[in-house]
């Protein structure tokens, strides 16, 4: 049952995903949605295949020769084509893999499999029960009865067509119904699924639902909900680094790592960019002048701290003996080159602290644009597409180069 309630789980923040990505592209849902269908060319006609012409011949044969067996040609026929099309066959699976929706270009049978799941909405499966026909109807009515109110009416006529699919809703609170159907199925598979020997699951599905605050944040505009929403997703992650072993588990500590890395450096932009109720903008790292409210810096300044702290404990994990790789895994590269890059970035954007710190933090953060430039001095794939870091290696060069002189003048106000 547990497995049942985490695969219902993913679904949900499937549709989840898949209604931002129809939010962000309007004109692209098609495309995701149907992946089977051939893509026009320029004219606007559908791309014609050739298809797979069938044939016995293998490698050792130099001429045609008949088929085992038999003394002439193979008669084909409808059952047996000499050309098939896999695009048309996997297109015929594809059909009977997903449901239908009532429209006037599929032909409605057999009215005792349709669902009716409100006024205007019904599907049709592709398997029917009739004992469980009842019990499936009422629990996804139950189900989807907040969504649907949410989604509002679907278009009629030519207007549906250009509709995305009626079982996502482009809206934040139609968005925000499906997420709260995930994280119900997500938390009753947890109850089950404890740290305690179910370690795989339990991970997997807390990311899956930090990933689906990160989904839902995409609509989100209030500055307030959205730090409470990153807060949210580090409660479920970061205590995961203190019960994981980093040796045994490390992919999880990798991403685990990383991830909360990334949600505490959201948070600070969040709070030194003034977006916060209460929290006015606590101005550029570089100007002097500037006279920053102390507390507020210092809450801007612990979230940067943690964000540092976690990049740390990521990029540890490639070192040994605490020296520096030499060379990380080409799929890591660029990862490990970003959390360096993001983490020297936060050590030169600490704010209302005293000229000492201000010196120590930015000697780490050219330290660390230095070790980047030597890192693509020795291994150059690292500006290459699959790695895709040159505009990252220019920023640290332009950065190795400007921070002797920030170091000059903060030595200058020491001393005077």
């Amino acid at each position: 049952k547990a497995e049942c309630w985490r695969d219902i789980g993913n679904m949900y923040a499937t549709r989840l995903k898949f209604a931002r990505a129809c939010a962000e592209r309007p004109d692209a849902w098609e495309e995701v949605w149907r992946g089977e269908r051939r893509k026009a060319d320029d004219t606007g006609a559908a791309v014609s295949h050739e298809g797979t012409k069938l044939s016995f011949r293998v490698a050792a044969d130099r001429v045609e020769r008949p088929p085992e067996g038999g003394t002439g040609t193979i008669l084909w026929d409808d059952v047996f084509p000499e050309v098939v099309y896999l695009e048309d066959d996997e297109a015929q699976d594809n059909v009977l893999a997903e449901e239908h929706e009532a429209s006037p270009d599929f032909k409605e049978e057999h009215e005792d499999r349709w669902l009716h799941l409100g006024p205007n909405d019904k599907i049709c499966l592709p398997v029917h029960f009739r004992l469980l026909h009842e019990h499936v109807q009422r629990r996804m009515c139950r189900a989807n009865t907040g969504f649907l109110q949410q989604r509002g009416e679907i278009p009629k006529g030519a207007d549906k067509a250009q509709s995305p699919p009626s079982c996502i809703g482009t809206s934040f609170e139609a968005a925000r119904e499906i997420f709260k159907m995930a994280n119900h199925f997500f938390v009753m598979a947890l109850e089950y699924f404890l740290l305690d020997g179910w370690v795989t699951e339990h991970v997997r599905i807390l990311q899956e639902l930090s990933q689906m605050y990160r989904t839902l944040h995409f609509w989100e505009k209030d500055p307030k909900r959205s730090a409470a929403m990153l807060k949210r997703r580090a409660a479920l992650l970061c205590p995961l680094l203190e019960q994981l072993s980093p040796k045994v588990y490390v992919a999880f500590w990798r991403q685990l790592s990383y991830t909360s890395a990334e949600i505490y450096q959201e948070l600070f932009e969040l709070k030194a960019k003034g977006k916060l109720p209460g929290l006015g903008p606590l101005g550029h790292e570089d100007d002097e002048e500037d006279k920053v409210d102390v507390k507020k810096a210092a809450r801007c300044n612990e979230l940067a701290k943690h964000s540092i702290k976690y990049y740390g404990i990521f990029l540890d994990s490639y070192h040994s003996d605490s020296k520096s790789a030499d060379q990380v895994e080409r799929d890591h590269a660029s990862a490990y080159l970003q959390a360096k890059l993001n983490r020297a970035r936060l050590r030169t954007k600490m704010m209302g602290i005293s000229v000492d710190q201000q010196i120590e933090g930015n000697k780490l953060a050219l330290d660390e644009y230095e070790e980047i430039l030597e890192y693509g001095q020795r291994n150059p794939e690292v500006v290459e597409a699959d790695v895709n870091m040159s505009t990252e290696m220019r920023l640290c060069a332009e950065m190795a180069a400007l921070l002797p002189s920030k170091l000059a003048r903060l030595a200058r106000r020491t001393s005077s």
